[in-house]
């Protein structure tokens, strides 16, 4: 697992799907790699509508999900997935880009018979801080959690937050 320094942890989101989409992913990676490795990688950059695109970039030596060589969005497009869907390899990860779509985001991959899968998540999301906290309209929808970072900046907004009604956990 790699976290890149720079990716901000004060950005807000429907945290229970993001969960949900990352983890169908690495379920499959997992359950499907007998052999070799699994590797998470999480970027991003800043968009020019001050929202921050996460990148989870997951990799494995697993059995391929296609049965040839194929490009996920392409295939989904034509309509012809070649997916080994006899063992229900491959489905999740429809469910996940569809989860993904929904959330302004993607999933992208591609398999390369005989060495593994490729897979790009790419979710947005809106970064919380002190100028926008309460302008913002989310407490019936979000819980903020907070991944590292410094302790003390996570205690000013969850008092904010508290006064909105939002729950926040802090993860060091």
């Amino acid at each position: 697992v790699s976290i890149s320094e720079d990716i901000p942890i004060n950005a807000i989101g429907d945290d229970s799907r993001i969960r949900q989409v990352v983890l169908c992913i690495l379920t499959n990676a997992i359950r499907y790699t007998d052999e070799g490795y699994i590797s998470l990688r999480i970027t991003g950059e800043m968009l020019k509508d001050g929202r921050f695109e996460y990148i989870y970039n997951i990799q494995d030596t697993g059995r391929n999900v296609f049965k040839k060589n194929v490009n996920l969005s392409k295939a989904l497009e034509e309509d012809e997935l070649g997916m080994d869907f006899d063992s229900g390899y491959g489905i999740s990860i429809l469910v996940a880009k569809k989860i993904a779509n929904a959330l302004d985001g993607d999933v992208s991959m591609y398999s390369i018979q005989g060495k593994g899968n490729v897979y790009n998540i790419v979710l947005p999301s809106q970064i919380l801080d002190e100028s926008n906290i309460r302008d913002l309209n989310f407490a019936d929808k979000y819980n903020v959690t907070f991944l590292g970072g410094e302790e003390e900046m996570f205690e000013d907004l969850r008092l904010s937050c508290y006064e909105l009604g939002v729950y926040m956990e802090y993860i060091p």
